[in-house]
């Protein structure tokens, strides 16, 4: 798990695995990592938690899934992962702001040392740049 680093914002996030009828909360860091900063291609969201490798993706692999946005919430529909299931993440203070209503999309779901990223649409790219920009101060480079 890389943690707290420059361009990375930490995001009070809860995230939950579905599987069935089967909920499993996770223990794990979520972050809004900015484009250009702390080896950051593309701004991307980061969720942190080596157990994520076993069950979602491991480390340099990864695959495009549905992605079903509330304004709190995102669902992503993760069939091709190692045991498929729903990843939910459920955020109140910057998905509000970027998903200003429901509707769904596609996003990447990318495997790294201790975790995940997802990567969403230029669109929300661009949104979630804005609120990092005007709340943090932080730019894309």
């Amino acid at each position: 798990m890389a943690g707290p680093s420059p361009g990375k914002i930490p995001l009070e996030a809860i995230v939950e695995l579905i599987s069935g009828s089967r909920k499993e909360q996770i223990d794990a860091e979520v972050y809004l990592h900015i484009k250009g900063w702390s080896r950051a291609l593309v701004t991307h969201i980061d969720v942190e938690s080596p157990k994520l490798n076993s069950i979602i993706t491991e480390p340099r692999q990864g695959f495009y899934a549905r992605c079903i946005y509330k304004p709190s919430t995102l669902f992503i529909i993760a069939l091709q992962a190692i045991r498929p299931c729903v990843i939910r993440i459920q955020e109140n203070m910057v998905f509000p702001r970027v998903f200003r209503s429901s509707g769904m999309t596609w996003c990447y779901i990318g495997g790294k040392d201790g975790g995940i990223y997802v990567g969403l649409r230029k669109e929300f790219i661009e949104r979630f740049e804005d609120v990092a920009r005007r709340v943090w101060g932080v730019e894309p480079r």
